[in-house]
């Protein structure tokens, strides 16, 4: 496992959309992270293994929301990091209803069971339904991301939290990054990004 600072990457990437003349702030939040003895109590009191980058991560940022606006001439794009707290990422306080609406609108009875074991961790394009989340296999929860796009369902990111992390701050969070990196177009997303601010 690789000990990242997250929260340095967060704080300078803030600092970085700051200093954009065309970058208008819709909104940003940091949550500070949770201590180890709270994430082992929510493991032992849900019966549940986390992966440790998973801890690791949950230690230091608690959650993280981020939207940005970039507005020059004809171009207008739009940056969105959601990630979720850590009660909401295990479904807890009754929020297993919420997830259930978002990963299913049909209503689809085998689809709700897929969706008990789904994790979500960033939720973005709201308009649309995107959520890169983990699954809870056998009560583990293994570092390996997924996406889901609502019409499209879902896939396999084949990212580690750290390489998705690595990902999102690469592209501070331009909407669309996950689905260009599943369809061999990721590089269109940092073309885009090192437009803005080059």
């Amino acid at each position: 496992m690789i000990n990242k600072n997250y929260f340095l990457a967060v704080s300078n990437l803030i600092n970085e959309l700051i200093s954009n003349d065309y970058i208008t702030f819709l909104k940003y939040n940091i949550k500070s992270g949770y201590p180890d003895h709270y994430i082992l109590q929510l493991e032992n009191n849900n019966n549940i293994t986390i992966d440790n980058s998973i801890k690791f991560f949950y230690q230091n940022i608690g959650s993280l929301e981020i939207q940005w606006n970039y507005i020059k001439g004809d171009e207008n794009l739009f940056g969105e990091i959601n990630i979720i707290d850590l009660n909401q990422f295990l479904n807890l306080n009754n929020d297993q209803d919420y997830w259930i609406r978002r990963f299913n609108e049909s209503n689809d009875p085998e689809q709700n069971e897929f969706t008990k074991s789904c994790k979500p961790f960033d939720y973005f394009n709201s308009d649309e339904i995107e959520i890169a989340f983990f699954l809870n296999s056998n009560n583990i929860i293994n570092d390996e991301l997924y996406y889901f796009k609502s019409g499209f369902g879902h896939s396999k990111l084949n990212l580690s939290i750290n390489e998705y992390f690595d990902k999102l701050i690469e592209t501070k969070g331009l909407v669309g990054w996950q689905k260009n990196l599943l369809i061999g177009k990721f590089e269109e997303s940092i073309s885009i990004i090192k437009s803005i601010f080059n």
